[in-house]
């Protein structure tokens, strides 16, 4: 929540958005810290176990961990969604972060970059693109042209290719 406010005031290389950052990397390894404990005791808290929001708070605490605890909690992840214990669209961000961490196109559309350039967002690439709305529903995620408003971006689906 304080992100953007500050960097719209004072700039994404000021000291403010600094501090924030190592506020925030503070944080993340703190809780990252007592839910890898939970993941190891207990496994993957599913919705009938701790219910919906701490079911959430746990899938978002690995999304925003580095590339190997998510690596290595995507399985159980994956195990949660396929017995209805966790959201299948968490599956997917976590899916498509993994592969933006491994240089891998993404298959949902989930993940933005900022454009050197721009300094805009823009969506990370995405594999077979022309079918990303249909793997989006199988997920139970919303067009991405929808999901992409919410950054204020316009996004055009590209049209399948005629053989």
């Amino acid at each position: 929540m304080k992100i953007d406010p500050i960097q719209k005031e004072f700039g994404a290389n000021s000291p403010q958005m600094k501090a924030v950052w190592e506020e925030m990397t503070k944080i993340d390894e703190e809780n990252k810290n007592k839910v890898v404990a939970i993941l190891e005791k207990h496994g993957w808290p599913g919705k009938s176990m701790v219910g919906p929001q701490a079911n959430s708070a746990v899938f978002l605490v690995i999304q925003h961990s580095d590339k190997e605890t998510m690596e290595k909690y995507l399985p159980m992840l994956r195990d949660a969604v396929a017995k209805g214990e966790a959201a299948k669209s968490q599956q997917a961000l976590m899916e498509d972060r993994v592969r933006m961490n491994n240089g891998q196109p993404q298959l949902y559309g989930s993940q933005l970059r900022t454009n050197a350039e721009t300094g805009q967002y823009e969506l990370y690439t995405i594999e077979d693109e022309v079918n990303v709305d249909k793997r989006r529903a199988k997920m139970e995620m919303e067009p991405l042209k929808d999901y992409m408003k919410r950054f204020g971006i316009e996004y055009k689906a590209p049209q399948a290719q005629a053989n």
